[in-house]
């Protein structure tokens, strides 16, 4: 009587490792946090399905499944499921599983764009996993270049806006957040700290 082998990579200790090595991932992910930290997840769980696949043809495209599992989890960090995870927490019932189903479906969708750049370094052949690359260097460059920039420009908006409330009666003048008045000085090289406040009165609330 023939004995049906599983394959490698459908083995339980090939499953046990790759939850585990996408479960390292996350706990590095909690140093970076957003999309870079996630692709630390993504690289390590691609990484080992492809070397614990069993197939010779998967382990020479070893690069290619770091790079696109890193796209895929990558991309699902910017879904955000902290409010999903505080209705868990709220104590109300319906708000409790409103909260389970939200972080279900978001886990969802999350694992489907990892697994899809996983996946797609299996499926397709080289020549496609190549022309991926000129439009994704592309994108990157650009997402560097305004990296750079972001910051410097908001926080020249932001200056001027100091300045501009400060030139204000007090009266018309909002309360504006800390990321605004962090007690750094602006262009003109006043200082952020002393803007002129309205008075909050007991039914006033100032947001």
């Amino acid at each position: 009587m023939e004995i049906a082998h599983k394959a490698p990579s459908w083995r339980w200790g090939t499953l046990l490792l790759v939850g585990l090595s996408l479960s390292i991932g996350w706990g590095i992910r909690g140093n970076f946090g957003h999309e870079y930290g996630a692709a630390f997840a993504g690289c390590l769980a691609a990484i080992t399905v492809c070397l614990l696949s069993g197939r010779e043809d998967w382990r020479q495209r070893l690069p290619y499944f770091a790079f696109f599992g890193v796209l895929g989890w990558g991309f699902g960090g910017s879904i955000s499921y902290m409010q999903v995870i505080s209705y868990t927490e709220s104590g109300h019932t319906r708000s409790q599983w409103y909260g389970y189903v939200g972080l279900f479906y978001i886990g969802f969708l999350w694992a489907a764009l990892g697994g899809a750049g996983t996946a797609l370094s299996a499926v397709a052949d080289k020549n496609r996993l190549v022309n991926f690359f000129p439009p994704l260097l592309f994108i990157f460059g650009a997402w560097f270049l305004l990296d750079l920039i972001e910051d410097p420009v908001a926080r020249m908006l932001q200056s001027y806006l100091v300045v501009i409330c400060r030139r204000l009666p007090s009266t018309g003048c909002p309360a504006l957040p800390p990321a605004f008045t962090g007690g750094s000085e602006n262009r003109f090289g006043e200082r952020a700290v002393d803007l002129p406040y309205p008075a909050v009165g007991d039914g006033d609330r100032q947001l």
